[in-house]
């Protein structure tokens, strides 16, 4: 039977099933990023450090915070697609499982339309989204106008 508790889902999720998640994306990026400044200061930044100009050295080291940035996100993506492609077969099994669930005749799950106005209101399109053919239905307005004329409009509703 089908409910609204049902949580086979969410021990899947990406974050939550493997704590170290995120841990292992720094650790990686933290060794390479070491490599690479290791790298870079020795083969470049000694010399220019040698004839003391403020300017060699400022735009450097403001390049390197911004390819260690770009490298994290890089690789953060990279790991995100890999353990996406590790458990999407778990997550596909388990949504076929909840679909495959007999659910109830007398089922029939409250659904609240969302109408958003902010100095817009427009009744026309109001009155479209809630002539619909499903009987549990509720209509909410979220109202942000500034405009007295709408305000007032939407007072009377």
């Amino acid at each position: 039977m089908l409910n609204d508790n049902d949580s086979e889902l969410k021990k899947f999720h990406l974050f939550h099933s493997k704590p170290v998640f995120v841990p292992v994306i720094l650790i990686i990026w933290l060794f390479i990023m070491c490599l690479y400044e290791y790298l870079t200061y020795t083969d470049s930044m000694l010399p220019i450090l040698a004839k003391k100009q403020p300017l060699e050295v400022i735009l450097p080291i403001f390049n390197q915070l911004f390819v260690a940035l770009f490298f994290l996100f890089g690789i953060t993506n990279i790991i995100i697609a890999i353990r996406y492609a590790m458990i999407k077969d778990k997550v596909k099994e388990s949504e076929l499982a909840i679909l495959a669930k007999e659910t109830p005749a007398d089922w029939h799950p409250k659904v609240e339309l969302l109408y958003t106005t902010y100095n817009d209101f427009i009744p026309y399109a109001l009155a479209q989204c809630l002539k619909q053919t499903y009987d549990n239905t509720q209509g909410v307005i979220l109202d942000n106008s500034t405009d007295p004329k709408y305000i007032k409009i939407l007072m009377i509703l």
